[in-house]
């Protein structure tokens, strides 16, 4: 249960790096 919920918490603060690493890219 934990082991998931890890998995789905490190999915979500990778996403958010990529799409801040995109906006950033772009703005460039």
């Amino acid at each position: 249960m934990y082991f998931l919920f890890s998995i789905r918490f490190h999915g979500f603060e990778m996403s958010q790096t990529i799409f801040a690493l995109q906006k950033f890219v772009f703005e460039l």
